[in-house]
């Protein structure tokens, strides 16, 4: 997603979180092969589509899951569990 890729992710893990479905990516239902096949076909049909997509991708993770904020995220985090 970083370098402007869409991703196809299934509902396990915390990769739903990175994709907006249908914007930045698609998010099938984990053992879903028929959501899988339409994605990957939609993907395949929609190259202009999917150029846009990967862009969306990119900037979604440039906006929200960067290594400055990851870090910045963090640094709060432990600062809210030491500081009461």
């Amino acid at each position: 997603m970083a370098g402007g890729t869409p991703c196809i992710v299934t509902t396990t893990g915390g990769s739903p979180e990175l994709i907006e479905n249908g914007r930045s990516g698609y998010v099938v239902e984990a053992g879903n092969v028929d959501a899988l096949h339409d994605a990957i076909k939609t993907m395949l049909n929609t190259p202009d589509g999917i150029k846009a997509m990967g862009e969306k991708a990119r900037i979604r993770i440039d906006e929200n899951f960067n290594l400055q904020q990851s870090a910045l995220d963090h640094v709060r985090l432990f600062e809210s569990l030491i500081r009461p």
